[in-house]
């Protein structure tokens, strides 16, 4: 059924669609999932499910599916051109697998090794996969870090799958559980085409991780949503954009700081990162 009252968010999102360098094709496909979730309200908030394009989805809330929908297939915030095919991506803080569907629809021969270490959004992103015949997809229920072993996971009972579960205390300051660590660097062994890391405030370990074992070397683009001022005490994205520099990465930053200018105010930043 048609939802009038939402055709002004589905134009800006077609609008938003036709703003990147993706192929007609790549764009109609991402009008129609617009069409689909936008307009046609293809889901059912009760079961937890929804329809676009060729996928049938499972969601933890319908809340963090809009959001998700929109940053990843409106905005396309990981739209990258792949310089191989198949491309191999490695996307760390996965959820319910969004992004690795989004990948998909690229680069559908793409190899994907995911990461996420919540219950709740690992079942529904391992369900996502198999329920869409998604191949070369690995999926590990692990959070990405600085050192192996187990590690206290931060996440809200009221909120199933929430965009903010972290490693870091101070940016999901609600229950906690004990998940598997692991060093991404481990994983790293041959060349990376594309890198998203979305680990809600670990970012800083994990890019340490990889420049001390010189795995920065194997990645020729990547996507890192920082988030500054978790700690509204601590600046420190200079230390991530200075490994960058000396790994030979150029970058861009998107971010919105709002106005009047208050300070220790938190951010999401988006640091695109490319080799020179």
């Amino acid at each position: 059924m048609l939802n009038i009252k939402k055709i002004p968010r589905y134009f800006r999102a077609v609008r938003n669609i036709k703003k990147t360098g993706a192929n007609e094709n790549i764009k109609s496909i991402l009008s129609m999932a617009a069409r689909d979730i936008l307009l046609m309200e293809k889901f059912d908030a009760r079961l937890r499910t929804a329809e676009f394009y060729k996928y049938k989805v499972k969601f933890c809330t319908l809340e963090s599916f809009y959001h998700l929908f929109n940053e990843i297939f409106s905005k396309q915030e990981y739209y990258f051109e792949a310089e191989n095919n198949p491309p191999h991506i490695i996307d760390c803080g996965s959820n319910i697998g969004m992004s690795v569907l989004y990948f998909k629809m690229l680069f559908p021969s793409s190899e994907i090794l995911a990461f996420e270490p919540d219950p709740a959004a690992f079942a529904a992103l391992e369900h996502n996969v198999i329920a869409n015949n998604l191949a070369s997809v690995t999926l590990n229920r692990k959070a990405v870090s600085d050192r192996e072993g187990e590690i206290n996971f931060y996440y809200d009972d009221d909120n199933p799958g929430s965009l903010a579960m972290s490693t870091v205390y101070s940016r999901m300051p609600k229950k906690q559980q004990i998940v598997e660590a692991v060093c991404l660097s481990n994983y790293i062994n041959h060349d990376v085409d594309f890198m998203k890391l979305d680990v809600e405030g670990a970012e800083d370990s994990v890019i340490t991780d990889l420049h001390r074992n010189n795995k920065l070397t194997f990645i020729r683009k990547m996507i890192i949503e920082y988030h500054h001022h978790v700690d509204a005490k601590q600046d420190s994205m200079s230390r991530i954009l200075s490994m960058l520099e000396d790994s030979g990465f150029g970058y861009e930053i998107e971010t919105s700081a709002g106005v009047p200018f208050k300070g220790r105010r938190f951010q999401d930043v988006l640091i695109y990162a490319y080799r020179k």
